[in-house]
């Protein structure tokens, strides 16, 4: 199940916060989006076996939505928010 925490305006892009529920815990998420009509293929972030946070790779995010892609993040179990 995915819930929709919040809903924040940039300047060139949204983001939708998440919060996703697996059977041990809420994973937080975020989806970046450019504030345009047209649909945008998503890329689903995966962090690896760093356990990174939304926040360790939002640069990243940033550079693939600026070529033309929607990203899903989100924080390994028991790391970020």
């Amino acid at each position: 199940m995915i819930k929709l925490l919040a809903e924040e305006n940039q300047s060139k892009h949204t983001t939708e916060e998440f919060q996703i529920s697996t059977p041990k815990s809420n994973l937080n998420a975020v989806l970046y989006k450019k504030n345009e009509s047209a649909k945008s293929p998503v890329v689903i972030l995966l962090h690896g076996s760093d356990r990174g946070t939304i926040d360790d790779y939002e640069e990243f995010a940033l550079g693939m939505l600026n070529s033309g892609y929607a990203i899903l993040s989100y924080d390994s179990p028991g790391k970020g928010k």
